[in-house]
């Protein structure tokens, strides 16, 4: 199992090679966001098209999924996390 910190970087690192074409020039942005009592820090993707627009996921949450499905590799949680931002863009 990888650190939270390690999980990120590879989360960062290879997110883009799980997305279409048409998401390649879009930035990845990591920011820490206050929620009732706590804070978590969450993913975005930031297109130069969509300024204001930006589907947010609780990377957090993302790392804590993969604890619980004892992978040693994170790539099914990159890909999912890519599924996720596809479908979310086309809902905007």
């Amino acid at each position: 199992m990888l650190a939270y910190s390690t999980f990120k970087n590879v989360v960062v690192e290879t997110l883009k090679t799980y997305l279409p074409k048409e998401f390649q020039d879009y930035e990845i942005v990591i920011q820490k966001v206050n929620k009732v009592n706590h804070v978590v820090e969450s993913i975005s993707l930031i297109g130069q098209e969509k300024k204001g627009i930006a589907p947010s996921i609780p990377l957090n949450y993302v790392y804590e999924d993969y604890l619980q499905n004892k992978t040693e590799s994170p790539i099914f949680m990159v890909s999912e996390l890519a599924n996720t931002f596809v479908k979310a863009f086309k809902e905007v």
